[in-house]
């Protein structure tokens, strides 16, 4: 079985070009439109993910105290 020829292979290659080209604006914004989803969602996460370090920050340096508030507490005690 031979390849198509030219003359076969134009109408196929003429509709595929034009569907490709009628579908290259709105796939273009759709990927830009992908791109800002995924910097809003890294711009939420990063506020996140700093109040967890700041709350954590602070939870050790709480306990940290009255850890060594209830250790002098109990050294000069005995």
């Amino acid at each position: 079985m031979s390849p198509p020829s030219d003359g076969e292979r134009a109408p196929e290659d003429a509709v595929l070009h034009g569907v490709a080209r009628r579908l290259d604006k709105p796939m273009g914004a759709l990927g830009v439109l992908f791109v800002l989803i995924v910097l809003a969602q890294v711009v939420e996460l990063v506020p996140a993910i700093y109040s967890m370090v700041v709350f954590g920050t602070l939870a050790g340096a709480f306990g940290a105290l009255f850890l060594s508030a209830d250790r002098e507490r109990k050294a000069t005690a005995t």
